[in-house]
């Protein structure tokens, strides 16, 4: 808002600036002719124009420099913020990388605190993976011998 104010002033003060360059040129053509007596005031004016127009740049590159840094503040911040989830989800994933402990007969895996969970439970809590239990042929055939025949041909059909 401020800056606002500020870019409605300097306009007021570059014109004025301006109108005073035009006078003092008229004063030193006027002078140059000799119908008046006075003093070249061009290049004087011209100055005075050049500086408003540097202070203005210079407030310019100020508000520019100071919201450069309040945005590499908030940049440098949302950074951080981004590198802790990406740390906190590559420790995630971590987890399930390397050797997991799990029975050679049940099929439980040990939790880093020593206690034996499912290994559903286990990699449910661990990732972002879900199951959907089925029964693989071998396992039909060993544990429901009498339905293994209407199981192929079941798995048949459906091929």
């Amino acid at each position: 808002m401020a800056y606002n104010n500020f870019k409605e002033k300097r306009l007021a003060f570059i014109l004025i600036g301006f109108t005073i360059f035009f006078i003092a040129n008229i004063n030193d053509i006027l002078l140059g002719a000799n119908l008046i007596k006075s003093v070249y005031l061009l290049e004087y004016s011209f100055l005075a124009l050049i500086l408003i127009m540097d202070y203005f740049m210079l407030k310019d590159f100020v508000y520019l420099y100071n919201n450069q840094k309040e945005y590499l503040k908030v940049l440098e911040k949302e950074t951080q913020e981004k590198t802790k989830e990406l740390e906190i989800s590559l420790n995630n994933i971590k987890k399930l990388s390397g050797l997991i402990p799990i029975c050679a007969s049940c099929k439980k895996v040990r939790t880093d605190k020593g206690y034996w969970q499912q290994v559903e439970e286990y990699i449910a809590e661990h990732s972002d993976a879900g199951f959907s239990h089925g029964i693989c042929p071998d396992c039909v055939k060993k544990l429901y011998p009498e339905h293994y025949e209407q199981y192929i041909e079941m798995k048949k059909k459906r091929k």
